[in-house]
């Protein structure tokens, strides 16, 4: 029996720079605040650049579809995560827009982990949608994490 390794095991691709929240915590709050001159423009990746990606990637990898952004913002975000259908998919979101785009992630992604934020004022209205979402989705994936941050 013979293994063959070519190292590529995940990617993180970065659909959307933009985010829908300002936790705490998060570096690039503090970096808009106390140094506005380094913030950076965020923005949306293009669509054909995605396409390009995707002919890339060898099957069965690992697509981390998120960096700093909420890829859930990405205005094409289901047909994006559709072309990565020979790889592994998996979101990391704040799970705002589970609901309003449950038709785009149910059954799309493999993974989906869900940011939970210490001390969010958000954090009811998290826990309503993310119920929400979770009847929407029944047994269906994306198998649901949630991550405890804090």
């Amino acid at each position: 029996m013979s293994y063959n390794l070519n190292g590529l095991t995940n990617v993180n691709v970065e659909l959307t720079s933009r985010c829908n929240k300002s936790c705490w915590m998060c570096g690039r709050r503090k970096v808009e605040r106390d140094y506005p001159e380094l913030a950076l423009k965020y923005g949306d990746m293009d669509f054909e650049l995605i396409k390009k990606i995707v002919m890339q990637l060898p099957s069965n990898i690992v697509v981390q579809l998120h960096n700093n952004g909420e890829s859930l913002l990405y205005p094409r975000f289901g047909e994006a995560v559709r072309l990565f259908n020979r790889q592994i998919t998996n979101l990391v979101s704040n799970g705002k827009l589970l609901v309003k785009k449950a038709d785009e992630i149910v059954g799309n992604l493999d993974t989906i982990a869900i940011s939970i934020v210490e001390n969010d004022p958000e954090s009811d209205e998290q826990y309503e949608i993310i119920e929400e979402f979770l009847k929407i989705k029944g047994d269906n994936k994306p198998f649901t994490i949630l991550r405890l941050n804090g």
